[in-house]
């Protein structure tokens, strides 16, 4: 019995891994990209299998970045890193975009650049994004704005 359960246990993990990477997609405050791979690496790692070539170019493309594919993402500016972040968040066509603090690390034009970005993701994908932000500017260009303090929803 114990070894049939593990067995369950096992395939319901894969279910949700699997679940988690093909619908979610995350963009973190920091990143999150290892700096001695190139972009299209950093964009391979999350997948399950190598991502298509096809459409990991329209994905750059798509974020102005093509050009960028096979540097080192530790020769990219802030603003290029975020949106290697947004790309690799987008390979796999998610239904939900989560990101934390997306223009937490940029300076102005970059970030006017990835809220003019988000909006017209959302418009061309679908997509159903959700931003936790401290960027006033940023929440009032959502549908929706929940306000938290000291971890209630006020």
């Amino acid at each position: 019995v114990d070894a049939q359960m593990a067995r369950q246990m096992a395939e319901t993990q894969k279910e949700k891994d699997k679940f988690r990477i093909n619908k979610i997609g995350y963009i973190f405050q920091d990143f999150k990209l290892i700096p001695e791979m190139t972009v299209i690496d950093n964009i391979n790692i999350l997948k399950l299998e190598k991502v298509d070539t096809s459409a990991a170019d329209e994905v750059l493309e798509s974020l102005g970045i093509l050009d960028k594919k096979n540097k080192k993402v530790k020769h990219l500016s802030g603003g290029e890193k975020q949106r290697v972040a947004v790309a690799r968040a987008l390979i796999n066509k998610p239904q939900i975009l989560f990101a934390d603090e997306p223009t937490g690390s940029l300076d102005s034009q970059n970030r006017d650049e990835l809220q003019k970005l988000f909006l017209d993701l959302r418009k061309e994908f679908g997509l159903t994004v959700i931003i936790v932000t401290h960027d006033m500017t940023l929440a009032q260009q959502s549908d929706r704005v929940i306000e938290m303090k000291d971890g209630k929803i006020i």
